[in-house]
């Protein structure tokens, strides 16, 4: 999530300076690159972090007896690191173009969200470890779909054209650099 999370609020910058400097057909383009870009490397995270789930957990040395809960945790946590994404995505270009109270309530809603489901999945349903984690990716596939319908809705203006959607190497490049420095 650090690696997703720093990635989007460096594309912010990005998208914070191109709004600024009224360039809007390279900032929409921006939120293509960007977006296919680090949904590219959480893909990759994810994968790599479930193909290599048991090692990590032997490098960390887990006390067996909490092994298989952790093992079961950690596997539901990492195939839900694209929610967390989406959501970080559309809350740093929110918060490049001025609006961090939407993407606040996003996250309040999520983090009630994931205390009802927590007690619902380990409580009623006596899910245990594994209903908390469910109950995580569930809350943040919600928030990511929330904010994505909310910019898609009332923001339209912001979507990208067909014509934007191409490469550009510099765009590329200033949202690497930026997102290094997160």
């Amino acid at each position: 999530p650090a690696v997703s999370l720093g990635l989007c609020m460096g594309s912010g910058a990005l998208f914070s300076m191109l709004c600024g400097a009224g360039d809007t057909e390279r900032m929409k383009n921006s939120f293509v690159q960007s977006f296919f870009f680090i949904g590219l490397v959480t893909a990759l995270v994810e994968i790599l972090s479930l193909v290599f789930l048991d090692p990590m957990i032997r490098i960390l040395q887990i006390p067996s007896d909490i092994l298989t809960e952790t093992r079961e945790y950690l596997q539901v946590i990492f195939m839900g690191l694209m929610f967390t994404f989406i959501y970080n995505y559309f809350a740093a270009l929110l918060r490049a173009l001025g609006n961090s109270v939407i993407p606040l309530l996003f996250l309040a809603v999520s983090a009630l969200g994931n205390i009802v489901l927590d007690l619902v999945f380990i409580l009623k349903f006596h899910m245990g470890t594994a209903g908390a984690a469910w109950a995580t990716i569930l809350a943040q596939f919600l928030s990511a779909l929330g904010i994505g319908l909310y910019v898609w809705i009332k923001m339209p203006h912001l979507l990208p054209e067909k014509r934007q959607f191409y490469r550009d190497q510099m765009i590329l490049k200033r949202i690497s650099k930026y997102s290094i420095l997160t």
